[in-house]
C-alpha cells in the first residue's frame, strides 16, 4: 500500500487510494514483465526477473519488487501536464529500472549482498544500465543529456558515504545529493511534457522534497533497530530532525499546488502519515 500508516486519511479516502494503487500495481507488474520480455537474451531476462524484480536470497533485505512509489508519482506528474500518454510507458519502464539499479548499487556498497552472491548481483547491474538507457532514449530527444548530467552528480553520494564519518552536516549533504534520484525523474516529467525551465524546476523540487520526506520516514522505521550509522534520527537531535521532517512536509504540500486538483488528490495520500502517532510508535525510547 502506497499510503503510509498511521494515516490522516479517512476510511473512504483510504479505500479510494487503495483502488488506484491496486490498478497501478497491476500496471507496474505488467511493465516489469514487458521489460524482461524485451531484453535481447533469455539469460538477461531470467537474471533481471530473478534478482531485480523478485525477492531473493542474494539480496535478503529487499522485499516486494519493483519499487512503485517514484513511478506512481512520475505518472501523476506526467499526466498533470500531458493528455497524450505516448511517452508514459517508456517513462515508467525507465523509472522502474533506474530505481532498481541504484537500490542494488546501494545494497552492494552497504554490504547487504549475501556472501557468495556478489558477482551475480554485480552482473545484474550490467544488464540494467543499458536497458534503462534504451527506454530513456525513447522518451525524448533531450532526456539522456538531462538525466546523465544529474545522475553523475548523484553518484557523489555513494563515494562521499564511503570516505566520510557520519555527522549531521555530512548526512544533510548526502541527503541533498541522494534526492537527485527522484528529482531527475520528476524533472523528466516536466521536460517531456514540453514544459519550460520554470516547470521543470518546480517538478524537480517536488521530487527533491518527496525523496527527503521518504528518507526521514525510512530512517524513523529503522531507528534503534539497525547498526547503520547514516540515520537522521541517530545523528540529529530528535527535535531538530522532527522540525526538518515537518518543514519538508509543508514545503512539499505547497509544491504540489502546481498540480490540478484531480492529480493532487492522487498524490497527497503519499504523505498523509499521522506524524504525531508515527513518532510515538517509531521514536519512543
Amino acid at each position: 500500500m502506497l499510503a503510509r500508516k498511521p494515516s490522516t486519511l479517512s476510511d473512504a479516502e483510504l479505500d479510494y487510494f487503495s483502488e488506484m494503487y491496486n490498478s497501478f500495481d497491476h500496471k507496474i507488474r505488467q511493465f516489469a514483465d514487458e521489460i524482461t520480455e524485451e531484453l535481447p537474451s533469455e539469460t538477461a531476462s531470467s537474471q533481471v526477473a530473478a534478482i531485480a524484480f523478485s525477492p531473493n536470497d542474494a539480496l535478503p533485505k529487499r522485499e516486494a519488487r519493483p519499487t512503485r512509489r517514484i513511478a506512481y508519482l512520475a505518472e501523476q506528474l506526467y499526466l498533470a501536464q500531458e493528455d497524450n500518454d505516448d511517452h508514459l510507458a517508456p517513462l515508467l519502464k525507465f523509472t522502474i529500472l533506474m530505481q532498481e539499479y541504484y537500490d542494488i548499487t546501494d545494497d552492494i556498497i552497504d554490504g547487504d549482498v549475501a556472501a557468495g552472491s556478489e558477482a551475480n548481483v554485480f552482473l545484474t547491474l550490467q544488464y540494467l544500465m543499458p536497458a534503462l538507457t534504451k527506454y530513456l532514449t525513447r522518451i525524448g530527444v533531450n532526456t539522456t543529456a538531462y538525466w546523465s548530467e544529474q545522475a553523475i552528480q548523484m553518484v557523489d553520494c555513494f563515494r562521499d558515504e564511503l570516505v566520510s564519518e557520519p555527522s549531521p552536516e555530512v548526512y544533510l549533504d548526502l541527503l541533498e545529493k541522494q534526492a537527485l534520484l527522484y528529482s531527475t525523474v520528476t524533472g523528466l516529467c516536466g521536460l517531456i511534457s514540453g514544459g519550460d525551465a520554470a516547470l521543470v524546476n518546480r517538478y524537480e523540487t517536488i521530487g527533491n522534497l518527496y525523496f527527503k520526506h521518504e528518507q526521514l520516514l525510512l530512517d524513523g522505521y529503522q531507528f534503534g533497530e539497525e547498526s547503520y550509522p547514516w540515520n537522521a534520527w541517530e545523528l540529529l537531535p530528535e527535535e531538530e530532525a522532527m522540525t526538518l521532517f515537518k518543514e519538508l512536509r509543508t514545503e512539499l504540500n505547497t509544491a504540489l499546488d502546481i498540480l490540478p486538483a484531480s492529480r493532487r488528490k492522487r498524490v497527497r495520500p503519499l504523505i498523509s502519515i499521522d506524524v504525531s502517532t508515527w513518532a510515538k510508535q517509531q521514536l519512543a525510547d
